[in-house]
């Protein structure tokens, strides 16, 4: 019953604007009957109130779709390109992307599947994600959800938003090539030997601050902008990894990269331990634990 309906499906909008909630006082009334493959409306509209056919309406928005896309190789040099990532063989997932091939199809939009197994890990998931993010050719990105047991969703789809945030900043203010030339300049201030606790507090509080203006005041304004931008991310990202590990080390060691001047000796009672730091529940949550050295 549930197909039949969706298939005779039929949107009701009043000339008047006062048909929505007419219709959900309709929807909210009707009963469900096993018997009944269709649902009697009548009386819930009135003389002004137009009836739209789904399916007519879907067929005219697509020859309208492809009329503005035949206008696109000779104003921008190509079709728009869609890329949609499947993976496992879920029969709802594969019969979605089936259809989304097919209306591409038929609106001449270019349409690219990519299809893993179910065993995929979420790391080379994001690695292609992240390779269609900076792909020219690319302008859409679709993810058929859900994803199999094992595979973070958020994670995956934040990746694809981050992407689109980013390249919502055409109007920063703040130049990418300038932006980066500052990061590398102060992490060379506060984190190159010799070290010390207020420079490395200092370097820290930069990287807070630059993952902030990445977020909101940098100038993204195309693809190239956008490599550039997840270049001097990790760098960030890395600076301040590499500052939360250097205050764990109260000591001078190993020559110069590990001198402290605010702690110069060596303390053996206090060295004999690795520093691990982990990714938490977010990029920006590092974790530091630490684990024993094995004596041989």
């Amino acid at each position: 019953m549930a197909r039949q309906l969706a298939k005779n499906a039929q949107i009701m909008v009043s000339e008047d604007g006062v048909g929505e909630p007419t219709l959900l006082e309709a929807l909210a009334s009707w009963t469900y009957d096993k018997s009944k493959t269709e649902v009697d409306v009548t009386g819930v509209y009135d003389a002004n109130t137009k009836i739209i056919s789904g399916k007519e309406l879907s067929a005219k928005l697509k020859l309208e779709m492809a009329d503005e896309v035949k206008t696109f190789p000779a104003k921008y040099g190509r079709v728009p390109h869609l890329v949609v990532i499947l993976v496992g063989e879920d029969p709802g997932s594969v019969s979605y992307v089936t259809g989304k091939a097919k209306a591409s199809a038929e609106v001449g939009i270019r349409n690219t599947t990519i299809r893993k197994p179910e065993s995929v890990s979420e790391a080379e998931l994001l690695d292609i994600i992240t390779a269609l993010n900076l792909d020219d050719e690319v302008d859409g990105i679709l993810v058929q959800l859900p994803l199999p047991e094992g595979l973070d969703e958020e994670q995956v789809l934040e990746v694809i938003r981050d992407r689109d945030a980013k390249l919502a900043q055409a109007d920063g203010k703040i130049p990418i090539e300038e932006f980066e030339y500052k990061v590398r300049r102060l992490i060379n201030d506060y984190i190159r030997p010799p070290k010390n606790e207020y420079k490395l507090d200092r370097a820290l509080w930069w990287m807070d601050r630059f993952k902030k203006e990445l977020r909101t005041d940098v100038r993204i304004a195309n693809k190239h902008d956008l490599f550039k931008a997840y270049e001097v991310e990790n760098i960030i990202h890395c600076a301040a990894m590499s500052a939360l590990a250097s205050k764990e080390r109260k000591e001078s060691r190993w020559g110069l990269w590990h001198m402290r001047s605010d702690y110069p000796m060596k303390d053996d009672e206090h060295w004999m331990k690795h520093i691990v730091l982990k990714q938490g529940d977010s990029f920006d949550d590092i974790r530091i634990s630490y684990a024993p050295i094995i004596k041989m």
